[in-house]
């Protein structure tokens, strides 16, 4: 079950990180464009997703990008990604 509540309040962590990082790198306005985020970000807001989904190679190029010298934008883009594939964050898991 997706917790539609907490998904709304990642994506909106998530895009303000963005938007607070935007133009300090080529990575982060990769991401500032990526429209399967855009896209999941907006229906998370909307309260639209009701199943898992896949943001595409995103989960990849976290790995290959350098969007880890972002520490708070990075760490946000993760939550998000967990999220989204209907996981729990790691943090809440013991709470």
């Amino acid at each position: 079950m997706m917790d539609a509540e907490k998904l709304k309040k990642y994506a909106i962590l998530l895009e303000e990180a963005i938007r607070d990082n935007t133009g300090k790198g080529k990575d982060i306005d990769f991401l500032v464009d990526y429209q399967p985020l855009v896209k999941a970000i907006a229906d998370a807001k909307a309260g639209e997703i009701t199943s898992p989904r896949d943001m595409g190679g995103l989960g990849r190029w976290q790995l290959e990008s350098n969007i880890q010298d972002f520490k708070d934008l990075s760490e946000r883009l993760a939550q998000f990604s967990l999220l989204l594939r209907g996981w729990e964050l790691p943090s809440e898991r013991d709470a």
